[in-house]
């Protein structure tokens, strides 16, 4: 028997992703971006959870995500499809054990209100050797952070994990994760904060 009291109630992953990380902002611990895995990134509350507490986000998201764009509410798969042969461009993701990471990117924009400083985004990453394999990401980034277009986006997300990397303690289980970076947790549960 766990003996887990009655007022504890349960929870999702992204549920408590977001209460963690709740909790973690009205401590006054400084954060300004988040990345996350699919679990989290594919569950619109938790994306709306970051929007609200002004933090940017890129976060993978599943192919069955829907997303409402260019005036349809699709899955994620069927407005990749859409995208035009031009959208698509060669960037490297860094380099790693078999050389340097070439993939094709293609990065959809959608802007905010007008009151609103970002832009929400799709971003796709197609292998070249295999063009139906394809990873999805959602971004929601201050408008300034285009301005140097998607290289800059790409390059900043690929070498986040490899730059920031020094033990921390896990919180859950007691295993260690590693980072540099004081702000971004690497964790096993997919989730990182900035």
């Amino acid at each position: 028997e766990a003996k887990v009291p009655e007022s504890v109630t349960f929870a999702t992953n992204p549920e408590l992703a977001r209460q963690m990380q709740g909790r973690t902002l009205d401590a006054g611990v400084p954060a300004k971006w988040v990345t996350a895995d699919e679990v989290y990134g594919s569950d619109y509350k938790f994306r709306c959870f970051c929007e609200d507490r002004g933090l940017h986000y890129v976060v993978a998201i599943s192919k069955q995500t829907r997303l409402f764009l260019n005036g349809s509410r699709l899955r994620i798969d069927e407005h990749t499809g859409e995208i035009k042969p031009g959208a698509w461009r060669r960037l490297s993701c860094g380099s790693g054990t078999k050389g340097e990471g070439m993939y094709d990117w293609a990065f959809v924009s959608w802007p905010g209100s007008q009151e609103e400083d970002f832009t929400r985004g799709l971003l796709v990453r197609r292998s070249i050797s295999d063009p139906d394999d394809l990873a999805h990401t959602h971004s929601c980034l201050k408008q300034r952070a285009f301005s140097s277009g998607l290289a800059t986006v790409v390059t900043f997300l690929a070498r986040l994990p490899k730059q920031n990397r020094r033990k921390m303690p896990q919180a859950n289980n007691g295993k260690q994760a590693t980072n540099r970076n004081p702000g971004f947790f690497t964790r096993e549960s997919g989730i990182g904060l900035a």
